[in-house]
């Protein structure tokens, strides 16, 4: 499960090779298919690396409390400390996650781009 968040953390950390490689002329004239064209719309939208970047933020010290536990040590105190911080952070982007539209389904973008 963790996993998937380890791979937005790299997705966000490659946002601007990714947007640089979309600006680019070869890329331009290529032609796409669907799911290629709604990486792309995704690549462009601010609001998706905000979004990202906001779930991100609340989960990871509960990733960090995940390896932790992989590291066959005994850290207790830190998985509770952790745990606490992952709902601190959770009740800190409280209004991120309220915001209206923020996390709405994209639905409406994806039939656009078919």
């Amino acid at each position: 499960m963790a996993s998937w968040f380890y791979g937005m953390m790299h997705l966000l950390r490659l946002k601007q090779p990714l947007e640089a490689t979309i600006h680019q002329q070869q890329f331009r004239d290529l032609t796409l298919n669907v799911s290629a064209k709604a990486a792309l719309h995704d690549i462009q939208d601010n609001k998706f690396w905000k979004c990202l970047y906001v779930l991100l933020r609340a989960v990871f010290p509960a990733l960090w409390a995940l390896r932790y536990c992989d590291s066959n040590t005994p850290v207790m105190d830190k998985i509770y400390f952790l745990s606490h911080r992952t709902i601190a952070a959770i009740q800190k982007l409280q209004e991120f996650f309220e915001e209206v539209g923020l996390f709405s389904t994209a639905q409406k973008e994806w039939k656009t781009l078919s």
